[in-house]
């Protein structure tokens, strides 16, 4: 029986180890096998158990069977069926764009699966955006690395309007790697970004964006406009602002290199205009001009502008001053100018007080000019300018100097009646028309000869006064009138001769009391007030009256109201007052007492207001030198003479230091000079201390053995001047006190 069991207990471990290799048909097939084992029946009999195995529940891959072995006699048992387990199929799967990867098990037997292995979802690459870029005035090209798994790219510009970030373009192609931008502002920046994406499944998945480039258009093609300015060294070109540029640069055209040359690069773009210098007179320039736009440090050009023609004007025509004339033409002459076409004439109309055109000569070589069928005796100014033609357009250089020329004047025709002094002779003749000046000669008896005792370089003058003459003494002259033109005369021919005497010396009235004036027509002209004093002289033309110098004409006083000072050495004088007139209340003293030096000295004619208003116009300081040192100076003096005389009358300074000014003042009197000198003065009234005052000395008298001097002065007074009288010893500390400004003793040359 023992072996029974162990037979048995066999075939089940050979059934069971056969069980875990078959598959579940072959287990049915195996365990309806039968097979026999022996046995003892009831009875005590042998018996032999014949088996069949039935499977009552098939395993799985991971649940256990169950099968039933049977015998016929009724004997039966149930064994296990292990779990057949999984068979796997291994499966890798790539992640995608949407999803992880993994590796997938599947059970080839009952399908189970299971994932394990997981890689992350795919990204798209960042795109790599290169910084180099290409432009024009409306578009921008840029440019970026290819990535490989791209199926296109999305591109943004940044809005500056809104702050943000708009797409403007989807490239539906990995491999377009380049996107130009149009329709752009120009002269503008511009930024952009980028981003790939890659299209998976109808979907599209994005990679991050690109770094930022900031790029810029070209500004765009300049405006150049075609109108200049110009000189006979620059010219100035102008353009049109061009939007957004940084700056501009200017080519001029090299016509010995025959190349466009840089001549200023403008680093301003809100300049619009430049000026090129140094540059030939009389010659034609090309200009052109492009903008840029500076980002970064690196300058994107725009368009060059269409290039203009420009010209400088001709250098001033140098008129030369040296001319013929007859009695009816002028010929004029200028020196040849670098590259002009041509020339204009003008000359001046005296009654319209403007310039005319009286030929334009269209070659530009040609340097003279006769003008014709002009008057006798009358002067003419001219003035040329040259021009350079560009495209029937003249641009005209800067007008020359005018010169003065003249006709050649008329005979004098001279006056027999005159006036006269006891040392003077004034003459009268007819204005010469056209004259710019006369020559007046008088008689030497001693050499038989005519000299020349005058030139006037004013032709509107038509008298003279011939001074320092013998008194009671007969004279003869003549005139003939000149014309000037730079220095020479042009002559006409002399005057008839007349004779005219001297009559007695310069004598000094005391007025007695107020008396009226008259002139030599006996009408009644003004009055002097009593206790003054005046220069005159006796006239037997004019019997019961004397002739003074009242203010700046000679008139007629009755021989009641006045003394004779038949003692006093006195040069005729008349003291005109600095107020009153156009500079009223203005102190002028030192204009003024300029006035009656040269009216008395020289008869010169002068207008003291004219004077102030020259002084003014040439800053020959305030007039004023009672302000207390902010007067004239002496230099300023002996310009103002001069100047104003235009050469004609020139003074000198004799002060001196060591001078006995006492001395030298009655020598001056004694040679016929009245001496300006600067004062101390107050109240009125000349002083050895005080404010600064000039005053024109022009006599002297010795009275209980005491010198006074005589002198005119502006100030004195708001009525007709009279003279006034003063001790030398007061005067000549008042001369010597007047310190801060140079002392001043001024007779005229």
């Amino acid at each position: 029986m023992k072996n029974k069991v162990v037979l048995r207990m066999m075939v089940l471990l050979a059934i069971f180890c056969t069980a875990s290799f078959i598959s579940r048909s072959s287990w049915a097939l195996n365990v309806s096998t039968v097979y026999a084992e022996e046995a003892t029946t009831n009875d005590g009999s042998e018996h032999t158990h014949v088996y069949t195995y039935e499977v009552t529940k098939e395993s799985t891959c991971t649940q256990a069977g169950e099968a039933t072995l049977s015998c016929e006699c009724g004997d039966s048992y149930t064994i296990a069926i292990p779990a057949i387990g999984h068979s796997y199929k291994t499966t890798t799967v790539a992640a995608t764009y949407s999803e992880k990867g993994y590796t997938l098990h599947t059970c080839t037997r009952c399908g189970y699966s299971y994932k394990d292995n997981y890689t992350d979802v795919k990204t798209v690459p960042s795109v790599s955006l290169k910084s180099d870029f290409s432009a024009t005035d409306s578009a921008v090209r840029i440019n970026w690395t290819k990535v490989s798994v791209a199926n296109g790219y999305q591109i943004q510009r940044y809005d500056l309007s809104t702050k943000k970030w708009t797409d403007i373009k989807t490239i539906n192609s990995g491999s377009i790697v380049t996107f130009r931008d149009s329709d752009l502002e120009s002269g503008t920046t511009y930024k952009y970004r980028i981003r790939a994406f890659v299209t998976e499944n109808g979907s599209n998945y994005y990679g991050t964006y690109s770094s930022v480039i900031i790029t810029t258009t070209d500004p765009s093609k300049v405006e150049l406009k075609s109108e200049f300015s110009s000189t006979a060294s620059a010219i100035r070109i102008n353009w049109n602002k061009v939007n957004g540029a940084s700056g501009y640069r200017i080519y001029r055209y090299d016509s010995s290199t025959k190349k466009w040359t840089t001549v200023k690069t403008i680093s301003d773009g809100s300049k619009t205009t430049y000026r090129d210098s140094s540059l030939s007179s009389g010659k034609t320039y090309k200009y052109k001009v492009k903008a840029y736009k500076t980002l970064k440090g690196t300058k994107y050009w725009g368009e060059t502008s269409t290039y203009i023609t420009a010209v400088t004007k001709p250098d001033k025509v140098s008129i030369k001053t040296s001319y013929t004339c007859t009695s009816s033409a002028i010929r004029i002459n200028w020196n040849k100018v670098s590259g002009a076409s041509g020339y204009r004439i003008y000359r001046y109309d005296s009654s319209t007080k403007k310039w005319t055109t009286v030929k334009t000569i269209s070659d530009g070589s040609k340097t003279t000019y006769r003008d014709s069928s002009l008057s006798s005796g009358k002067t003419y100014k001219y003035k040329v300018k040259a021009y350079k033609t560009l495209k029937g357009t003249k641009y005209w250089g800067e007008t020359s100097t005018y010169i003065t020329a003249v006709t050649k004047p008329d005979k004098v025709s001279i006056k027999t009646s005159y006036t006269c002094t006891s040392s003077a002779i004034r003459i009268n003749w007819n204005k010469v028309s056209g004259a710019s000046g006369y020559r007046i000669y008088r008689y030497d008896s001693s050499t038989k000869k005519w000299t020349t005792v005058k030139t006037i370089s004013d032709g509107s003058k038509t008298t003279y006064r011939d001074s320092s003459l013998s008194s009671g003494k007969t004279y003869k002259y003549k005139v003939k009138a000149y014309k000037t033109l730079k220095g020479t005369k042009y002559w006409g021919k002399s005057s008839s001769v007349i004779e005219a005497g001297t009559k007695s010396d310069d004598t000094l009235y005391y007025i007695t009391s107020y008396s009226n004036v008259y002139d030599t027509s006996y009408n009644y002209s003004g009055a002097v007030s009593g206790s003054s004093y005046y220069t005159g002289y006796y006239d037997p033309h004019y019997e019961g009256y004397y002739i003074i110098n009242y203010q700046s004409s000679e008139k007629l006083i009755k021989q009641t109201n006045a003394i004779k000072r038949s003692n006093a050495k006195v040069l005729q004088t008349g003291a005109i007052g600095q107020y009153g007139g156009k500079i009223a209340g203005y102190s002028a003293c030192g204009p003024t007492a300029v006035a009656i030096l040269l009216n008395s000295e020289k008869n010169a004619g002068w207008s003291k207001d004219e004077l102030i208003l020259y002084s003014e116009s040439h800053n020959l300081n305030d007039q004023g030198s009672l302000r207390g040192g902010g007067g004239m100076t002496a230099p300023k003096l002996l310009t103002l003479i001069s100047g104003y005389s235009n050469g004609k009358y020139s003074a000198k300074n004799i002060y001196s230091s060591t001078q006995n000014r006492s001395a030298e003042l009655k020598s001056q009197i004694d040679n016929s000079h009245r001496v300006l000198v600067l004062t101390c003065y107050r109240s009125s009234v000349i002083t050895s201390g005080g404010g600064r005052h000039f005053v024109v000395v022009c006599g002297y008298e010795v009275i209980n053995s005491t010198l006074y001097f005589y002198y005119a002065d502006p100030y004195y007074g708001n009525g007709p001047r009279s003279l006034r009288r003063v001790s030398s010893q007061v005067l000549v500390s008042s001369i010597a006190n007047a310190t801060g400004e140079p002392r001043t003793m001024i007779i005229l040359n």
